[in-house]
């Protein structure tokens, strides 16, 4: 896996552009150990990080993270080991 691919998933989420599951748009307002809160058109809502992929856009690309590997609590992500 890529630099950036690490580089994403031990990253702050909280303001970042996502895509869940290749169908909603939206910025992630809010995150906690087993989910995020996207800020969408329709209004905020709210996933399970491991029921979902999410499409991330870093560095001018996309990447694509199944949503097992951020469960966690988000101060912890940056000790990953990947």
């Amino acid at each position: 896996m890529g630099n950036e691919y690490t580089d994403t998933l031990r990253g702050e989420l909280i303001g970042t552009a996502i895509i869940v599951d290749h169908k909603l748009h939206g910025i992630i307002i809010d995150e906690t150990k087993n989910t995020v809160t996207l800020k969408t058109k329709n209004g905020n809502r709210k996933f399970i990080k491991k029921k979902h992929n999410f499409t991330i856009s870093s560095g001018g690309k996309s990447i694509e993270i199944q949503g097992k590997l951020l469960v966690s609590k988000p101060e912890d992500r940056i000790k990953l080991k990947i």
